[in-house]
C-alpha cells in the first residue's frame, strides 16, 4: 500500500555548530515505477523531470546526517567542485526546477566568496552576476506551472536577498504569514522571513504566489 517512505535528511554544520536545514527525501520506494535519476549533480530519483517520487509516510526512526556543509573549508570546496556541474546541468536540463534553485544559490555564494577575498569590495562583473541571479529568481516565482513549491522559493530567498543587496536596489520587507483551514489543520502554511525585494511589483507577485500555492487545496472537493 505504500509507494515510498520519507526519511529525515539533516544537513548540519560543526563550525558553527548548528542544524542548517532538514529535508524529507524519498530514499526507499517501490521498484518498477519508472523512476530515473535526473541531473549531472544533486541527482534525485523522479518519475519524470521535476516530479519527485511521493511517499505516503515518514519513518521517524531513520535519519541521515549529511556532512557536506560541516565547516567553511568543506562548504567552499563543495562549491568550487559543484558549480561547473550545475552550469552544465542547467544547459542539459533547463526545465529541472531543483537546478534553478542550486544555480541561484551558487551564483550568490560565488559573489559572496569573491567579495570576502577582496576585503568586501566588488566589481562590475559581480553586479552583472547579481542581476542575472535576480532575473533567475523572478522567473522561478512567476513559473509555477511545474513543481516549484513554496519551500523551494523560501529556501532560495536569502540568496536572492543577497544579490538584491549587492545591486543596492529595492526595499526590505518583514513578513509573518500564517494560513489555516479548520476542516484540514494539516494543510496549515506558515512563512516568516525578512528579505530585500528589488521592486514593489515583484514583491506583490511573490506574496500572491505564496498565497496561491498555500490555499489552492482549500476549495477542493476533498480536503
Amino acid at each position: 500500500m505504500h509507494n515510498g517512505y520519507g526519511f529525515k535528511q539533516i544537513h548540519y554544520s560543526a563550525e558553527p555548530a548548528q542544524v542548517l536545514t532538514t529535508d524529507l527525501p524519498c530514499r526507499f520506494f517501490r521498484n518498477r515505477q519508472g523512476a530515473k535519476f535526473y541531473g549531472l549533480v544533486h541527482e534525485h530519483p523522479e518519475t519524470e523531470m521535476g516530479k519527485a517520487i511521493t511517499y505516503s509516510i515518514v519513518r521517524p526512526e531513520v535519519e541521515f546526517l549529511h556532512g557536506g556543509y560541516t565547516d567553511e573549508k568543506t562548504r567552499r570546496e563543495r562549491f568550487y567542485r559543484n558549480f561547473p556541474l550545475v552550469v552544465k546541468d542547467k544547459e542539459k536540463y533547463p526545465d529541472r526546477h531543483l537546478n534553478r534553485f542550486l544555480y541561484l544559490r551558487d551564483l550568490a555564494q560565488g559573489i559572496m566568496f569573491e567579495k570576502e577575498q577582496m576585503g568586501g569590495g566588488g566589481t562590475a562583473e559581480h553586479l552583472e552576476r547579481a542581476q542575472h541571479a535576480v532575473d533567475e529568481y523572478e522567473k522561478m516565482v512567476k513559473d509555477r506551472s511545474g513543481y516549484i513549491g513554496n519551500r523551494l522559493l523560501l529556501d532560495a530567498l536569502p540568496y536572492y536577498d543577497f544579490c538584491v543587496e549587492t545591486l543596492g536596489k529595492g526595499f526590505r520587507a518583514d513578513v509573518d504569514l500564517g494560513l489555516s483551514h479548520e476542516a484540514a489543520p494539516d494543510l496549515g502554511n506558515k512563512a516568516k522571513f525578512n528579505s530585500r525585494f528589488h521592486s514593489v511589483e515583484f514583491f506583490r507577485t511573490f506574496i500572491n504566489s505564496l498565497l496561491e500555492e498555500s490555499t489552492k487545496r482549500y476549495e477542493a472537493k476533498h480536503l
